[in-house]
């Protein structure tokens, strides 16, 4: 006869022992192990769900909008991937088969993509209702890692796979192998295949500090999807207010580029506003989301905005394509853009350029204002009990020499001096004409150099007011190179 305190205890650890084994489920110790994903490979029963799928969210929004009647949601699968390292491709497959391809009421009424506490004895009253489908995916991901990926979590199955999903997740013993399927039938698409190639960007107008630059992007290829996004990241080359700091010095003729019969703008730094501060070191570099938008109908080309550094210089522009969250395209669908070397001008700035005039044998020089203040041509201030306020004016003038060995030969000899006639407003120009510079030199290959200097200030412009550039007769045989800027950038 066993004693009743003692049958008691008994039945209370077979009670104990039925619980623990209906809430625990068991674990298949022959479940296979799982095995490593291969971006763009198949998912199989026994694909290790905890890896990276490889995809984007922009190519999982175009499919969503060609096979389903969900809205992108291509940023909130991929966002799921990246906070709980579960596949993306194996979320997408889970929601389009649970759902019925986005179809059904449960994921119409309540946003639940999953069927997520869809009981088979009153799905949609006990199935749970989500604010956004966004919310729902987000959920359910980290439901999925917690209870059923994780190693002691409530349904783990002995493996991070479909497989050992399968054996807890639904009713139906099917349920990996349908969801395996759609993920393998989902094609998404790459941008790399479609041969896309593009240009270098190329930057509208003059470009000073804080304003917004209009980028030009042209391509070659097939299309660019609509939710692909830009970035334009300035990297400093130099900026004036460094080469002020270090002072002025000139430029060697073996530093200047062989070109025969072109020209080319300087590169005159300008000197900043007076009294403006120093940019800090998160100045020098200014990554920003551009606003692209198409220009014209099955044109080949792209308009960004982009907004400018904040401190004046030189900077080459790089532009990178984004997915639609403005995350880094995986590494399958990144292309190239090439960078582009930009000048950012500052308020009070001039560029130069000398090329050669029609006879061949002078010289014609362009003065550019390239900054945002008018150059003044004449001191508006007259002093009236001057018996000749002419006299007693101060004017801007242009002054043209040539050397004969360089731009530091010690006697230069002076072809022009002549003041400017007008004031020269923001982007205007200014020629001057320079005839036989070889008659008046007697030389064949001079280096001319053009210096502004505003109201007689030689600190107007800063230290780098001027320019230079060999110049050669036509008929001499030897070569002529572009007007550049005197300054060491």
């Amino acid at each position: 006869m066993i004693p009743v305190r003692r049958f008691r205890v008994t039945l209370a650890v077979l009670a104990a022992v039925l619980v623990v084994g209906v809430a625990v489920p068991s674990v298949d110790a022959r479940m296979p192990r799982a095995r490593p994903y291969h971006p763009g490979r198949h998912i199989t029963l026994d694909t290790n769900l905890l890896s990276v799928s490889g995809v984007s969210a922009w190519a999982i929004d175009e499919y969503l909008k060609t096979a389903t009647s969900l809205p992108p949601l291509g940023k909130a699968f991929v966002d799921a991937e990246r906070k709980y390292g579960i596949n993306a491709r194996f979320l997408l497959a889970a929601a389009v088969h649970e759902s019925g391809w986005g179809r059904s009421y449960i994921a119409r009424a309540k946003h639940n993509l999953f069927g997520y506490n869809a009981y088979d004895r009153d799905p949609v009253r006990f199935a749970s209702a989500y604010a956004t489908f966004a919310a729902n995916i987000d959920d359910t991901a980290r439901f999925i890692k917690d209870m059923y990926l994780t190693r002691g979590g409530r349904w783990w199955g002995g493996q991070p796979t479909l497989r050992s999903m399968q054996q807890f997740w639904s009713s139906s013993h099917t349920w990996g192998i349908n969801v395996s399927r759609i993920a393998t039938s989902i094609h998404l698409a790459k941008l790399k295949g479609r041969k896309i190639s593009f240009a270098a960007p190329v930057v509208g107008g003059l470009l000073h500090p804080g304003e917004r630059a209009s980028v030009h992007l042209g391509w070659v290829g097939g299309s660019i999807p609509t939710g692909v996004e830009f970035v334009a990241t300035w990297e400093p080359i130099a900026l004036d207010s460094d080469a002020m700091t270090a002072g002025t010095s000139s430029v060697v003729a073996g530093d200047l580029p062989r070109l025969v019969g072109a020209t080319a703008p300087s590169t005159a730094p300008a000197n900043p506003s007076p009294g403006a501060a120093r940019p800090g070191a998160a100045d020098l570099v200014r990554s920003t989301i551009a606003t692209a938008r198409r220009v014209g109908a099955g044109t080949r080309r792209i308009e960004l905005l982009v907004l400018a550094p904040a401190a004046p210089g030189r900077y080459l522009l790089n532009v990178e394509m984004r997915d639609s969250d403005r995350r880094p395209l995986p590494a399958a669908d990144r292309i190239r853009i090439p960078g582009v070397e930009v000048r950012v001008w500052g308020d009070r700035a001039v560029s130069y350029d000398i090329e050669p005039d029609v006879a061949g044998d002078g010289a014609v020089v362009r003065i550019t204002n390239t900054g945002r203040t008018t150059i003044p041509a004449i001191s508006p201030r007259i002093p009236p009990a001057s018996r000749d306020p002419e006299a007693e004016v101060s004017r801007s003038l242009v002054t043209v020499t040539a050397s004969a060995s360089g731009p530091a030969n010690a006697a230069p000899r002076q072809l022009i001096t002549a003041p400017l006639i007008a004031d020269l407003p923001p982007g205007a120009s200014v020629s001057l004409d320079l005839p036989g510079i070889k008659a008046l030199t007697g030389m064949t290959r001079n280096w001319l150099s053009v210096d502004l200097i505003v109201l007689g200030d030689a600190t107007w412009l800063g230290p780098y007011r001027s320019a230079g550039a060999w110049f050669s007769d036509a008929g001499s045989g030897q070569q002529s190179l572009p007007g550049r800027s005197s300054q060491p950038d």
